[in-house]
């Protein structure tokens, strides 16, 4: 009886402690206080992109870090009141944002596809346009965002 509790227990051993190797990859950053809604994906590198809502000080800005450089990149790329971004990037590594203006109540785009950021206001027609959009690519590079 002896033998089996102490197998049992070498058993409860090996599971905990593959518990914990399994989740030893994990890495947790706090890149930046006063954040909300934080987005993240990869691209082909293996590369982290994170949009994300900055609120202090105020307003709430669009901000997007990359870590693509080997270093963490901060970007403010819109001051005006926003909320809730999408992000993915595309097969040749470019990024592509959706997010809503919270002030004008729109919905809006930012994408560095051509070297530089670029931004676009893609509805603006309605109430509360563009809350909760989400942003997906298809195999050709086309841009898709529902809200």
């Amino acid at each position: 009886m002896c033998n089996i509790k102490k197998y049992i227990l070498i058993v409860i051993f090996i599971v905990l402690v593959f518990s914990i190797y399994s989740y030893a990859g994990i890495i947790i950053t706090n890149l930046d206080n006063s954040s909300y809604y934080p987005i993240i994906t990869l691209d082909s590198n293996n590369k982290i992109h994170i949009s994300y809502i900055k609120n202090n000080p105020a307003p709430l800005r669009l901000k997007y870090v990359t870590n693509t450089s080997g270093d963490w990149e901060y970007i403010t790329l819109d001051n005006g009141s926003n909320r809730y971004s999408s992000i993915v990037i595309d097969s040749n590594n470019k990024v592509h944002i959706s997010f809503y203006n919270d002030t004008s109540i729109i919905l809006k785009y930012a994408t560095n596809v051509s070297g530089s950021w670029v931004f676009m206001t893609l509805d603006s027609i309605g109430n509360i346009v563009g809350e909760y959009s989400s942003i997906a690519i298809d195999s050709n590079n086309k841009v898709h965002i529902s809200y």
